[in-house]
């Protein structure tokens, strides 16, 4: 009895294994050389990796509308790339370095997602990067 609910078990996990897809955009018209999936396809869901607010020069904009249009912008291009849109993000999670700026990132969030807003889970974080990246979400 054993053999046989552990052979189905391993038998559930590779259909389930197959399903899984990696989600990548080029960059720059190369393949990406990263050690993580920009997202990961598993079948009704895609999960995609934190986005930061660099371009794909690997420049960052100095505002922070500006840097949290180009993290959403990153974002779109992953969801695009998965066969979706912007209507199809139902959670965010985005780490602020200044409460201040909460009022300008409705903004932006309004300009992406005019219908429905996904959740959002607005988090304060402190600065981790240098140049300072005033916008790091985690979708």
């Amino acid at each position: 009895m054993r053999q046989c609910l552990l052979g189905t078990v391993l038998l559930a996990a590779s259909n389930v294994q197959a399903q899984v897809q990696p989600v990548e955009i080029p960059q720059g018209g190369k393949p990406s050389n990263s050690v993580r999936s920009a997202g990961v396809d598993a079948g009704d869901y895609v999960y995609i990796s934190g986005q930061g607010a660099l371009r794909s020069d690997g420049t960052m904009p100095d505002k922070f509308e500006e840097q949290a249009s180009q993290a959403l912008e990153n974002i779109k291009a992953i969801v695009e790339a998965a066969g979706l849109n912007m209507e199809h993000v139902v959670y965010v999670q985005v780490y602020l370095e200044d409460v201040g700026n909460y009022e300008k990132l409705n903004g932006v969030f309004a300009k992406y997602f005019p219908s429905i807003p996904p959740a959002r889970a607005n988090r304060l974080s402190p600065p981790i990067t240098s140049p300072p990246n005033h916008f790091r979400p985690a979708y």
